[in-house]
This record gives C-alpha cells, structure tokens and sequence, in this order.
C-alpha cells in the first residue's frame, strides 16, 4: 500500500509509524474515504498483540496513515534472517497473531493483508499485527467494491482473489501461508505475476510442508492444510479454533491421528435433504422486525440487551421471533441462535426448563430438532460446530451445570462423535464427567452460584460467537428462569448476547395463585436498565395486516371486503389466517382464470363465525374422525405430546400414526408441528407440540370429566412404562397426570420425585412448591406410621429449601423443624429419625441454640448405638464434639472428636459430604484443631490444622472446604495469628463468594475486619465487622456470633471508642447466657478488663482499674473450669501486666 517511515508526533510528543499511501490510491477520493471508513472500526482494536491505528491524515496533498511505533523487525525479514523457525517459536509467534485477530474477530474487523511484513517482532519477542489500514467489517458488506481485489497475491485466500466476500476465515488462511513460511522458509504458491499465484491459491494443492521440512510435526502440517483448505467452510471455522489446536501441539496432544476437523454425526449424513419448505407468509411486521434488527446491530458491538415481543394468542409472536431470527441468519454468519421454550402444563414446577433446552443447544443436541425440521441445517451446523467452544466455557466456567443443566454423558457422547481422536478439551471432559457421576447430587450448590456459572459460560461463549437467546411463552415460566433471566439480563451489557422473550400480557398481568407473576419484577428492572423493552404487538395495525395478507397472493378482493374481513377479525393475525382458510375451503373465496382471488357465488358473511373459538371449532369439526381423536388425545398430554403416547392409547402402529401427524395434521392443516425426536435407549420419543394452545385449550376443553379422568390415568401409565427407569425426568408431568386422574398416592411420590428434583437443581421456590401439594395430598391419607415416614422423607428437604430462599430465622423454617420434631418423637426409632435428628440438632446449634442441639445429638447417639450403626454414631460424635466445644466442655469435646477422627477414612467417607451438607470427617479433624488450643496443647493445634486443610483441599466438595476454612478461621483468631488469619479469611471470602455461601460470606469478612483492626486500619475493621454482623442477622445464624460481638467490642476500644466497646461486650456476654455458647466466655470477660483499663486510664479513674481485675478473675474462673490453659495463660498476663502498673 506505501512505504513506512518512523516519525515523532509533536502534539503527543511520541514517536509514532507512518504509512504513506501510493499516489493512484490517494488520488481516488472513494479509496480514501473506504480506508477513513475502515481505520474507524480498526482504532476499535485495543490488544497487545496488535499495533493501534492512530489516523488517516493530509498533508499538501500527500495522504498517510499514522500509528503506532512498534520497535524491532518484522517477520518477513526475522524468516529470512534467521530460516526455518523451530516449531515451538512459530508456533508461539502463530498463537500470538491469532490471539490479536481474535480481539479484532470478536470487534467485526478482518484484516484481509495479513502477511510476515505485516507482523512485528518487537525488542520483547512478541508478535504485533500491523496496518488494519484496508481491514473490513463484517458486519458491513459492500464497503468494498465488488470484484476488487485488495491484499498481497503470495498471502491471499482463494475467496479474495476471486473477488468473492472475504470474512473471518480468510484471516486464517493468509495465517496457514505464513506459518507454511515460517517452518519451511517459503511460500505454498509462488509464480512469476500476480495471476499465476493466484490461480495457485484458487487451483492447486500445496506442497505437504513436511516433504520440505521433516522437523514438522504431523499435528502442526495437519493444522497448516487445515488452514489452507479451498474451501472456507472446511477451514478451522473460527480463530478460537485455532487457538486451541495450536496449544494442543504445545503441549504435545495432538498426533498422527489428530482428526481433520469436527465430524458431522451419522445424523447429518443420513438425513435426506427435502426441498426447503415453503415459507409462511410473513407481513405487516417491519416496523417491529427493524426494532429487532436495530438491537441486534448494537448487541454485535458488545452491547447486550433484553428485548420482549408481547402479544395474547394468535398474534403472531412466534412468527415475528422465527423470521427475525432467519433474516439475522442470512446476514451475519457468525450469529449462533438457540431458543427454549416454556410449557403450559409443567412450566411452572419444571425448573429451568427454557434454559436447559438453550445449553443443551449450544453444547451441540442438535438432533432431535434437526431431525424434526425444527432447525435448519445451517443452524444446526454452526451450534454443532460450536461444541468444543462449549465444552471448553463449561470446563473453565461451569463445571457445576454438568448433571444440572446438561447431562455430562451426553455431552461426552457428542465430544467423542465431533472428533473421534481424543484430543486435550474431550479428555478433560470425561475424566470430570466420570469423577462428577459418580458422587451423589451436591445439595449445598447455591442457586446465585449456578446462575453466575450459566452467565460466565455464555459470555464466554459470546466473546467468540454473538449469541441470539430466545425465550419462548414465558406467561408460563418457572420463578428459576425468571431469576436466571433476571441474573443473565443483568451482565450482559457489555457482552454480544441478545435476549429475546416472548409472553402473553393478560396472563402475566392476572398473577400466579394469589402472587404477582414472577416475570413482573424482571420487567420493572429491565425497563429501569434498558428503556423500552417491549415490542406490544397488540399496538399494531390491524387493518393493515389485512391488507398486506390478502395482497401475499394475487386477488381482486375490494375496499368493503377488506373492510369487513379488518372489523370482523380486529386484525388478529390467527383470527383472520383460520377465517380467510375457512372460506376458501367452503368455495366463499375462489380462483379466477388468472388465478387471483375473489368472492364465490356462495360467499355469505352471515355464515361465517363471528369469534375465535367458533373458527376453531368449525376448523376441527372438518378434520376428520380419526384426526379429531389423535388431537383430542394429544390434548391431554399437553402442548407438546408424544406420538408413542397417542400410538399405543389408540392401539395404532406407530409409523402410521406418525404419517397422520406429520403428512396430514402438520403439513396440510397447519395444526401441529414436529418438536423433535428423543432417544432413551432402545426407545425412540417422537415428539410434537400444537401450532398454537387455543386448540390444544379448546380439544382439551371439550372433554367431560369422566373422559379426562380415565384419559389422564391413561396417559400417566404409558409414559412412566415408556420411560422407565428414566421416569424421575418429567415426574412434574406424571404428577399432573396422576393427580387429575385421581390417583394420589402415585401423584404424591412424583411430587416429591420433582421436589428432589428441583432441590437438586437449586430451584428452591419450585421444591418448595412441589413438597407443599405432596403434603397437601398426604394429609388426605388416614395416620399411620407409614405416613409418618413419608412426610419426615417431605419435611427434610422442605426444611433445606426454606432454608436456602429465608435463611434460618424464618418463621416457616422454624415450624418446619418444629414439625420435624414432633414427627421424630411420633416415628421412633427408623433410621429416618438418625438422618433427621442430625439436620434438627444442626439447625438448632446454627441459631445458637446449644441446649436443644445437645438433646438432639443425644437421642441420636442413642438411636446409632441401639442400631449398631459405627458410621452413623461416628457423624453422631463429630456432632457431640463439636457442640461441646462450643458450650466450652472442652475434654467431652475432645473425646468425642477423636473417636470420628480414628474412624474416618478421606477414600472411603468423601460420599458423606453430599449426604450431610459437609464432610462430617473433616469437621471433626477442624474442631479437634481449636480444642487442642484451648487445653494448651498449642503445637499438636497447630499440626492438626495443617493436616485438616490438607484433607480439605482434597475432598473436592466446596461447601466442606469453605466450613473447613471458616472452622481454621476461628482457630487462628483464637490464638490472633494476624498474618495466617489474613490468608485464611481472604481464601474463605473468595471461595464463599464465588460459590454463593452467603453465611461464610459474612465469616470471611468477620475475620479480615478482625485482620484490618489488628493491622491498625481500625476504622476499615469497624466497618467489615458490623458488614459482617449483617449478613449474621441477614441469614438468622449466631453461630460464633459471640466472638464477632467481642471483636467489635475489641476494635471500638483501639478506635477510642470505650462505651461502643463496652455495648458490644454487653452483647456477647448476654449471647453466651442466652444461648450458652461459652467457648469465647473467658476471652470476653478478659477483653472486659482491658477495655476498663483503657477507660481508667483515659478519664483517670483508678477506681475501674479493680473492676477489670475482677473481670481478669471471671476470666480466669471460666478458663480454669473449662480446663482452657491457653485462654488461662492469656489472662494471667493482662491480670500480671495490671499487677505491675499498680506496683504489686
């Protein structure tokens, strides 16, 4: 383009480059201002390994580029000086350019000159792509002239020398030439003029770079003809891509057998390709298609938002969402689309359900709905081809939705089809999915923690790929996604992610059993972020909907129809597609000779229905008998039914019914469409749903009670034999079938199937709900002992998600519990009371209520010891070591920890953490670290603390460690170890905030105020306790709380602030009495002392310096009766120091 010259900016005072364009450039104004048009977008590009672009500047008619000055040598003449490169160091060279094209990618910039004299070998050693000065946008075609070619002939991609539009991927061909330059010190394609090299790239097959260099490795030449492929969709699709297989060759993964690229499943090969079907006609909805496209143009400079089509049935949303998405489609061929949809049956109880089907696409469970023609292959393509970027966002981002939000064997089933050879991200995959299935659910996953996880792994996803999430009917959404959507909504403004929701107004507006809707508060907060945020298609006109259909075929229907047919229907699309439908096939509409529509002689607008409903009755009463019956049948499964369901219901052959649905009722009426196809085993799903519910409503409505009785039952019994021992997955379904069928007890142990299900899943609202109908039903059940043990199995996990949602000072967490109790003492001794006792007395000594914890812990020694149960009377005594320590029983502490710490085995007892919460094992071996300090055996402390946090970090269940570090946290306050308190409380902090342990949130803060105060940042430690103190009342836990109140009282008194102190210490002191937390007692009564002797000394009243020798005597009293030698010696020092100031 010029040549380059090295020059100082005066203004900035700067050396900067200079680029000088060639006259016959420079004299063509409409070059010029394409290069001003394009040196916008590349100053968008801010990365290290890619020069900045400063401006396009005129001087006495001479036009140049400025940027900025990178000192050292470019590649061309580091190749030429040097030879071959070794591999590693062009690999290197290699991740680093494509680490800045990625930057530029991501921005919507292709370089289209990328050449070894466009790359910089800085004094450092690291690459800088230079001169974006001819770079173009993607997103915007045609800024370059048709049929131009513009790049460098040796470095070329064939689509550009051809003329043909050039995008990302041409970037990573003219990347393949210059690694085959590197490593083999020349060019694939040379030739003596610019169209004989050209031919070249676009004809001829280049030399295998390892017959010109041995030293390459068979995964690096694989990757360089990967990358010089003829064909751009067979090159790596992205950079990211790329990216990833040049690491693998670093680290030595990639062999011999390295694949050549993503396969295509057997599914993709074996369909047969139809004739693409003919479109729905689509208008009158430009207005809200070019809101739509506006939002996405914006969301593809990185500035994500949320956006919601509304409407009441038949409007026309869905259509509105499908066209919207194809034509963004067509346009961008790097936009990834995924869409999930709510169901009216189930939505409300089924926990994230929209959002299981959106990972589950993007993580590549593509088939069933290609196969269905949900998807077009295209689609389908890119969200295959997005599967290992998937894998790796989930691995590195959210490892904890695998077996939540999507399956993790299903997921290494489809990594090892997409490339057979197990490469580094496959075998990560499985070896986590392997470790993962093998333990049991983990309970202690928070809700708030998932849902950061599902947030960080689609903004990693849309870094290398804008993403298009639709939400679909979300009038029937669970309240899990309205707080995930509300959560994603809320981080993606700075991330390529549109979000698109539709919903019915009228249904959100009447609420939900008495409650304001769940999506209500997503859209106030949306509205306040975002501005305007529906797309009200209700708004819209509907005369001109009118016209504009009646005008998608030719006819010579006049003003006075148009007119009549607009007042008939108000413009409802539904309404007038079904009404205009309806009369032509009753001869009212008919062709002319030339084939336009116009009035029959029958036409009679008296005969048509006046209403919706009447169009649908009449349109389903000319159906006929058997296609009535298979609808009324799919009815009651649902909007979305099973073909299976209806076969067997009907006693039909399956491939023949499935011709009635797909050949009659889809194709022709327009009534169902296919939704997929779902394998469990040996069993295959066809599933559909209705194109619209007023049908479904409408079928379903016409049934009497009986009928829908008997049918419910029916339908409820195929589907738990149909899916087997996989039932436990749509047990909301099974649930709603049985429970219209009458059938409770089998209704009832779904509803706690999908309670357990949802706990599982951290959906805490919908288990609440679903063990709430489970009980209402069981109260129907006369009393027995049976009962009695089904709803202690209810009120245990009932309890834990109260817990999760109220935190532990609710009201209905207390009467839980206080159910619980009574159900303990009414059953006996099942082992059911052992588990439930544990979660009573865990409860009760959270809330610092240590008596009743201790009488609970008690009664289940005993239980464990009648039943010869060693493990359950091991968790048993870590509880009574624990609780004895805390009640300042210092030796019964110890005795009982030591028995768990002789019995746990870390191999053999991990499982006990996701049966308890935490790791009952590991607990003991903590608690055993503070008794030890307190009895005076301080080295013995301090090794076992060092042993513990060993175990710790290996048991691998966060909630375990995070009570293991809140635990050691309280040792090192203990002995005021300034320095491993700060580290343990900032782990703690890290650790509890990422996985959303709110409690130990506020345990971190609580030991770094401490830390802050005692580091003379007192001020800063005043303000982190009472944070702390909080969050404590925040979550009704008092657990340790007599020590946050002591170290507050402690911090007011360095800060001057005596009476604060002295309140605090009034605080704690009662604490201790109220709920007998006593393990602090005699560090309060000494920390009494001090504060008076402070105070003596500020206001000259030796008068208090004999109350605190008293308080000094309490103190010794409590340590001395607790047999607490370290608490002892700590106040026989202060009580000595005040001896000698007074002189005796």
């Amino acid at each position: 383009m010029g040549r380059v010259y090295r020059a100082i900016d005066k203004k900035l005072n700067e050396e900067v480059a200079i680029k000088f364009l060639k006259k016959e450039i420079a004299s063509d104004r409409k070059i010029v201002e394409r290069f001003a048009n394009e040196l916008k977008l590349a100053r968008r590009i801010i990365h290290k390994n890619i020069a900045r672009m400063y401006e396009l500047m005129e001087h006495e008619g001479v036009s140049f580029i400025t940027m900025e000055f990178v000192p050292g040598e470019n590649l061309k003449s580091f190749i030429r000086r040097i030879g071959k490169l070794p591999e590693g160091k062009a690999a290197a060279i290699a991740k680093q350019v494509c680490e800045g094209l990625r930057e530029a990618h991501q921005l919507g910039v292709t370089h289209r000159d990328l050449k070894p004299q466009n790359i910089m070998i800085d004094t450092e050693g690291n690459a800088r792509v230079m001169d974006f000065g001819i770079a173009r946008s993607i997103e915007t075609k045609g800024q370059t002239e048709a049929g131009t070619i513009i790049g460098t002939p040796e470095y070329m991609s064939p689509e550009q020398t051809e003329g043909r539009e050039a995008d990302a991927r041409s970037d990573i061909y003219s990347l393949g030439v210059v690694l085959y330059e590197m490593l083999t010190g020349q060019v694939p394609f040379a030739g003596d003029s610019s169209m004989s090299i050209a031919l070249g790239h676009i004809n001829q097959i280049p030399l295998d770079p390892q017959a010109i260099n041995s030293q390459i490795s068979d995964g690096m030449n694989h990757l360089i003809l990967k990358c010089l492929e003829k064909d751009p969709g067979k090159r790596y699709q992205d950079i990211e891509g790329l990216i990833f297989e040049l690491d693998s060759i670093g680290k030595g993964l990639v062999v011999a057998a390295a694949p050549k690229g993503p396969h295509l499943p057997p599914f993709f090969e074996t369909k047969e390709e139809e004739a693409e079907p003919a479109r729905p006609v689509f208008v009158a909805r430009e207005l809200e298609l070019d809101r739509l496209t506006d939002s996405l143009a914006t969301v593809l400079l990185g500035k994500g938002r949320v956006l919601f089509v509304t409407g009441e049935a038949g409007s026309g949303k869905t259509a509105l969402i499908q066209e919207f998405c194809r034509r963004a489609q067509e346009s961008y061929s790097d936009l990834i689309v995924a869409g999930g949809k709510c169901n009216a049956q189930t939505g409300a109880g089924d926990p994230y359900l929209p959002f299981l089907e959106i990972l589950g696409l993007l993580s590549g469970e593509v088939e069933a709905k290609y196969a269905a023609g949900v998807i077009s292959k295209e689609n389908a393509l890119r969200l295959w081809n997005l599967l290992p970027s998937a894998v790796k966002a989930i691995l590195e981002n959210g490892t904890d939705l695998i077996n939540i939000f999507t399956p993790g064997v299903s997921l290494v089933s489809r990594a090892s089809t997409f490339s057979p050879g197990w490469t580094d991200w496959q075998a990560r995959l499985k070896k986590f999915v392997e470790r993962k299935s093998a333990l049991p659910a983990d309970l202690t996953l928070q809700q708030s923690h998932l849902f950061e996880q599902y947030t960080r792994v689609i903004q990693a996803l849309s870094r290398e790929k804008p993403l298009l999430l639709i939400l679909e009917d979300l009038q029937w959404v669970d309240e899990g996604s309205a707080s995930l959507l509300f959560h994603i909504g809320r981080q993606i403004k700075g991330h390529r992610i549109l979000v698109v929701g539709s919903f019915r107004p009228t249904e959100v507006a009447v609420g939900r059993e008495e409650k304001r809707h769940p999506i209500v508060p997503v859209l106030h907060e949306f509205k306040r972020d975002f501005g305007e945020i529906e797309l009200d298609l209700e708004k819209s006109d509907g005369h001109e909907f009118v016209d504009a259909y009646l005008d998608s075929e030719p006819n010579k229907l006049g003003k006075v129809f148009r007119e009549t047919l607009s007042t008939q229907t108000k413009g409802q699309p539904l309404f007038t597609v079904e009404l205009l439908r309806a009369m032509q096939e009753q001869g009212m509409l008919v062709k002319d000779r030339e084939g336009r529509w116009v009035e029959g002689r029958a036409f009679d607008w008296h005969k048509l229905p006046s209403r919706i409903d009447a169009v649908i009755m009449e349109r389903i009463s000319r159906l006929t008998e058997k296609m009535r019956d298979v609808l009324t049948l799919a009815s009651v499964e649902g909007q979305e039914f099973t073909a299976e369901v209806i076969a067997r219901t009907r006693k039909e052959e399956v491939r023949e019914l499935i011709k009635v649905l797909s050949s009659e009722l889809e194709k022709r009426h327009h009534l169902v469409s296919a939704k997929g196809v779902r394998n469990l085993g040996n069993q295959r799903l066809s599933l559909y749903v209705f194109q619209n519910s007023l049908f479904q409503k409408f079928l379903y409505n016409g049934l009497d009670e009986v009928e829908r009785t008997h049918l419910h039952e029916e339908v409820g019994n195929i589907l738990e034999t149909l899916y087997g021992e996989q039932a436990e997955e749509i047990s909301v379904q099974l649930a709603r079938h049985f429970q219209e069928a009458g059938i409770l007890p089998k209704a009832m142990g779904y509803l706690a199937k999908a309670g357990t299900r949802a706990l599982h899943l951290s959906a805490y609202a919908e288990a609440i709900a679903h063990f709430g109908k489970a009980l209402e039903i069981l109260r129907t059940i006369p009393p027995s002992l049976e009962r009695d043990l089904h709803e202690l199995s209810f009120q245990i996990p009932l309890a834990a998600s109260q817990q999760a949602i109220h935190g532990y000072g609710a009201p209905e967490v207390s009467s839980t519990y206080g159910r619980m109790k009574d159900l303990c003492q009414k059953v006996g001794e099942s082992p059911h009371v052992i588990y439930a006792l544990y979660f009573l007395a865990n409860y009760h000594w959270l809330r610092a209520e240590h008596a009743t914890a201790l009488e609970f812990t008690e009664h289940m020694m005993n239980l464990a010891q009648k039943a010869d149960d060693p493990l359950s009377l091991a968790v048993t005594h870590t509880l009574h070591g624990t609780l004895s320590f805390i009640i300042g029983r210092l030796s019964s502490a110890l005795e009982h920890l030591e028995h768990m710490n002789a019995f746990y085995s870390r191999q053999e007892h991990a499982h006990l953490a996701f049966i308890y919460g935490q790791d009952p094992g590991l607990i003991s071996l903590c608690s055993t670290a503070s008794v030890l300090w307190c009895l005076g055996y301080q080295d013995q402390a301090l090794e076992q603390s060092r042993k513990m946090l060993v175990v710790a970090r290996q048991v691998g269940h966060p909630f375990s460690l995070a009570a293991a570090l809140a635990l050691d946290t309280l040792f090192h306050l203990l002995r005021r170890d300034v320095g491993t308190l700060e580290e343990r409380g900032k782990e703690l902090a890290a650790l509890a905030e990422e996985k959303g342990f709110l409690f130990f949130v506020g345990v971190g803060i609580f030991k770094l105020g401490w830390v802050s105060a005692h580091q003379g940042r007192v001020e800063e430690g005043i303000a982190k306790l009472r944070q702390a103190l909080d969050l404590y009342q925040a979550t009704g836990v008092r657990f340790t709380l007599t020590d946050l109140l002591g170290s507050l009282a402690e911090a007011y008194g360095m800060a001057g602030d005596i009476e604060k102190g002295m309140g605090f210490l009034s605080q704690a002191l009662a604490e201790v009495e109220r709920g007998g937390e006593r393990y602090y007692e005699a560090e309060l009564y000494r920390l009494k002392g001090e504060l008076l002797i402070r105070k003596a000394e500020r206001d000259g009243l030796t008068a208090l310096e004999k109350e605190a020798e008293i308080c000094f005597e309490q103190s010794l009293a409590v340590a001395r009766r607790q047999m607490a030698k370290s608490f002892e010696l700590r106040t026989a020092i202060s009580l000595g120091r005040l001896f000698k100031k007074q002189g005796k």
